[in-house]
């Protein structure tokens, strides 16, 4: 049976097509991870001046050019050696696991709406004779990343046998393997996590100052167009202070789970709670 295989990025759900060579490809141009990837920036901060190095070459990772610069061709024999994926990497990985899970699918809909430095998180809408299906994967972003991911994972199923805390479940922990020409590496393989979809979340963030701890329910970053890394600003609002009361709430049951505290307590600010209209959700475990 073959499967139709539609693919969208960023927060407006854009389309995303592979192009020759399978580079991902908009209307503006070449579509790239803006974040930095885990295992890269330590490389990144020594090398190449942090994330501004990779604003200026991740689009060209692997678009099949002459490196044409010593700063490229570094980065390029680094993110090998770490084995960061660039986002066709990312597609591929998810098209993959998609199909793994959902193997009778006749549509496919893939939506990456976000991506950290650990993971890219596609949304995954299968079409299926059974019925629908929906889903989060989260791509591991290079090596380092994929046992992160794992360790979250682990961390997330602790949680939710021992708290009274909502979380995204982890449904699979899955090896998807990409394979590339001898010349470029070969095959290796990718981590992908599979999560309950919590829709419409609205992403919490911890606010300080002179009114004391505040919360954002985030419902979109606003970024720079000509540097994706760069967060210009945001758009949600305050949450209320029920809401507020709740998320301590949360934040107290899963770090009694964990047995975390003081500079092992869960940080809000990676994303790893989100609201779901009237409770938070744990998604992650940095």
């Amino acid at each position: 049976m073959s499967t139709k295989v539609t693919r969208y990025h960023g927060p407006d759900r854009a389309p995303l097509e592979l192009g020759p060579g399978g580079i991902p490809a908009t209307r503006d141009g070449i579509a790239f991870h803006g974040i930095a990837p885990r295992g890269l920036m330590p490389w990144l901060d020594e090398h190449l001046g942090g994330a501004a190095g990779w604003q200026r070459h991740g689009h060209r990772l692997d678009d099949g050019t002459p490196a044409g610069s010593p700063e490229l061709a570094s980065l390029r024999h680094a993110a090998r050696a770490a084995g960061v994926l660039s986002l066709a990497h990312s597609a591929q990985a998810a098209e993959l696991a998609a199909r793994q899970a959902q193997p009778s699918a006749t549509h496919l809909a893939l939506w990456l709406f976000k991506e950290g430095h650990s993971s890219s998180v596609w949304v995954v809408d299968a079409r299926t004779p059974g019925g629908d299906a929906a889903f989060v994967l989260n791509v591991a972003r290079d090596a380092v990343a994929g046992a992160e991911l794992r360790r979250s994972s682990e961390r997330l199923g602790a949680v939710e046998r021992a708290a009274a805390v909502q979380v995204a479940s982890v449904e699979a922990v899955d090896t998807v393997v990409l394979d590339e020409p001898a010349a470029h590496g070969g095959a290796w393989e990718v981590v992908v996590v599979r999560n309950r979809l919590i829709p419409d979340a609205l992403e919490i963030h911890e606010l300080s100052g002179d009114a004391g701890r505040q919360y954002a329910l985030v419902e979109r970053f606003l970024t720079n167009p000509l540097a994706p890394a760069v967060i210009d600003g945001v758009r949600g609002r305050l949450a209320l202070p029920a809401e507020a009361a709740a998320i301590d709430a949360a934040r107290a049951a899963v770090e009694a789970a964990l047995g975390c505290e003081g500079d092992d307590a869960l940080v809000v600010n990676d994303g790893d709670l989100v609201w779901n209209g009237h409770e938070p959700v744990l998604v992650a475990v940095s």
